[in-house]
């Protein structure tokens, strides 16, 4: 029984060094052809960024969860920018970066923290915009990823209610997926309620075009007890 209980401390501890969570940037400044985000983060440990569009995910690798502070961009970030730098502004650990902005994959950043309380970090990443970048920023914005949400939270709604017309729908969780491969999926639980009986937990996924906001699938499926 002892040695269940550390065995379910450790692996709270490590879901909790793993949490991950996602923010919009406040966008603002001067446009065009070349481009900047300001990322600020108080950092005890060790975590990751990484910004693909106007959108950052914060994930923790070790230590006391990141708190994001600022992240301010003059336009979003595009998904092959030419010119792209990364510059570590302030902080008294490591900054490195991961990965750069190409091929339409995010740009990654690590913060190392060294022992001793949490430190503030910032840094700033710019870039001059492709052509066929700017183009199809100036034909149409990309859609957030609250406004991704919500259309999958619709498009769930419909078809609960043709298929099983239920009374109540609560929606328990719904988030980004940030599973390797997936940055453009919506998903979450929900509880769907029928007059008065229990209510039925499902699980459901949407694949969403951040560029038109069309929902490309939906799917939903029982939860079934493990």
């Amino acid at each position: 029984m002892k040695s269940s209980l550390i065995v379910a401390v450790l692996l709270l501890g490590r879901i909790a060094q793993a949490q991950t969570y996602h923010r919009q940037a406040t966008l603002g400044g001067l446009t065009g052809e070349r481009g900047q985000c300001v990322v600020q983060v108080m950092v005890d440990g060790a975590a990751e960024l990484a910004i693909r569009g106007d959108d950052i995910t914060v994930t923790n690798l070790k230590g006391q969860a990141p708190e994001l502070r600022q992240f301010q961009c003059t336009s979003p970030l595009p998904g092959n920018p030419a010119e792209f730098r990364f510059n570590p502004a302030s902080g008294r650990g490591r900054q490195e970066l991961v990965r750069p902005a190409a091929e339409g994959q995010p740009a990654v950043v690590r913060i190392e923290d060294p022992p001793n309380g949490a430190g503030m970090y910032a840094f700033e990443l710019s870039w001059r915009a492709e052509h066929d970048d700017r183009d199809r920023m100036e034909r149409r914005p990309r859609f957030t990823t609250d406004e991704a949400i919500e259309v999958c939270r619709k498009e769930v709604r419909r078809q609960l209610s043709e298929r099983f017309r239920p009374d109540e729908i609560d929606f328990r969780e719904i988030r980004l997926d940030d599973s390797p491969g997936r940055n453009e999926w919506i998903v979450g639980e929900l509880e769907a309620r029928r007059d008065e009986r229990r209510g039925e937990r499902m699980r459901f996924s949407c694949s969403v075009n951040f560029e038109t906001g069309q929902v490309r699938s939906a799917q939903v499926d029982p939860l079934r007890d493990r």
